[in-house]
């Protein structure tokens, strides 16, 4: 989100609806940056994000405060138990975009893969178990 929003020349709360799918990968196919669709300022939905320890320590932060305090309508990205959406299967955590009110989350719904978004979630099998895998359709 920082890339974008340095990108963008916003502040990076001016970034919404960056989705961190399954592992990890981030799909800025949904996302807006200062108002604007954020594919008008990049050409790829999946950006290459620089992991850190610091930005994992974020991240969970941001997971618990947001399950805790609620989002007041925004997107974020948790991993929640899978129930088939998005060709993930059942029995596993799998991070998709959520709502939050104190305490409680309800998935977004409508929300549709774009193609390389969707190659990204097959690929990488390794690292996923196999009912992480993507099925080839939302």
């Amino acid at each position: 989100m920082r890339g974008l929003a340095l990108g963008a020349g916003v502040a990076t709360s001016e970034v919404a609806n960056v989705i961190s799918w399954g592992s990890g990968f981030a799909d800025i196919s949904h996302a807006t940056v200062g108002g604007k669709w954020a594919l008008t300022i990049t050409d790829s939905p999946l950006p290459s994000p620089a992991v850190t320890p610091e930005a994992e320590v974020e991240a969970a932060v941001s997971t618990i405060k947001a399950l805790a305090l609620g989002t007041d309508g925004a997107w974020v990205s948790m991993g929640v138990p899978a129930v088939g959406d998005f060709g993930t299967g059942t029995g596993v955590y799998y991070s998709v975009p959520v709502v939050c009110t104190p305490g409680d989350y309800k998935r977004v719904g409508g929300i549709t893969l774009s193609p390389p978004v969707a190659r990204a979630g097959c690929r990488g099998g390794e690292e996923r178990s196999s009912r992480e895998r993507c099925r080839g359709s939302a």
